[in-house]
């Protein structure tokens, strides 16, 4: 079955990003001319995603104004000027009807699991679907971008498993304490995948011994069907009164299969100011315009 529905979380607070999200969604910072969250819609697109539902806190409508309200006073001034070409990226945003942005309903706990129970009811019953985390981001190595090669995994697999989560894999030393780690039942080193037994949030190095853990860690790319729901549930609540997809995710692991697909490209994200920066340079060094320059400057930089 075509996997034509998308959902990424963008309703967090990212407290960590003071004051600048007071009113601005931390999922707009700009990497390069682009805010975050448009490089994650369009790998939507280029994965043949018809559907994008971005799920944001209520009264947050800077979202919804990027990708869906015209600007006419800009594209006339352009005009006006001959420079025209630069209004051109804008049109291809405006030509893309199928975002559509929605408010995660306010009734429910905080917790990355809201904002995906929130676009439950836009999903259609049975047809498979993709969450993405509005931090997490694939700078792909070849010609599929993260989110293509996750569907062409999940099409591979889907008799056999009922959810795909991304992972990439680290090293011990970042993994401990800062990320969630997945424990596998079996894996496979030539085809970069396999089942997931459970995985610990954050573990300390005692449990890291103790149960085993690989260095992979998951993040914010899966493809689910409805199964999921049976346990994200609004009472599911779980760590720090919080609703989690990653409780979610165990359940279906320990009642059926839940495969873990290592992607090609590099991971990163934008949770917090450290790490944004560094995803922001990637991609200027990746970039074909500013690519040797960026590089001829941090070499600068000694």
């Amino acid at each position: 079955m075509e996997i034509k529905t998308a959902i990424i979380t963008a309703a967090g607070f990212g407290s960590r990003f003071l004051p600048f999200v007071k009113n601005i969604p931390k999922e707009m910072l700009p990497i390069i001319n682009k805010p975050s969250i448009q490089y994650l819609v369009e790998e939507c697109i280029d994965a043949g995603i018809e559907r994008v539902i971005i799920v944001v806190r209520e009264g947050n409508t800077l979202i919804e104004d990027y990708f869906n309200k015209p600007a006419p006073e800009v594209e006339e001034l352009l005009r006006a000027q001959g420079k025209e070409s630069r209004f051109e990226p804008v049109k291809k945003i405006l030509d893309y009807k199928g975002v559509v942005v929605i408010n995660q309903d306010p009734s429910l706990p905080y917790g990355n699991g809201s904002p995906v129970y929130s676009a439950k009811h836009l999903l259609v019953p049975n047809e498979p679907f993709v969450i993405m985390f509005g931090d997490d981001m694939v700078i792909p190595d070849g010609d599929k971008g993260g989110l293509e090669q996750m569907i062409d995994f999940y099409e591979e697999n889907k008799a056999d498993t009922d959810l795909v989560i991304a992972g990439v894999k680290l090293t011990k030393e970042e993994v401990i304490g800062v990320y969630g780690t997945v424990k596998f039942k079996e894996y496979d080193e030539e085809k970069k995948s396999g089942v997931m037994d459970y995985q610990i949030e954050k573990p300390t190095l005692e449990e890291f011994e103790k149960h085993g853990l690989s260095t992979c860690m998951s993040y914010g790319r899966m493809v689910s069907n409805h199964k999921l729901f049976n346990y994200l549930k609004p009472d599911a609540i779980g760590k720090d009164g919080e609703l989690w997809v990653q409780d979610a995710v165990a359940e279906v692991a320990r009642n059926s299969k839940v495969m873990v697909k290592i992607l090609d490209g590099r991971w990163l994200t934008t949770g917090d100011p450290e790490r944004y920066f560094q995803a922001v340079t990637h991609y200027y060094l990746k970039h074909s315009k500013y690519g040797d320059q960026t590089r001829q400057f941090l070499s600068d930089l000694g």
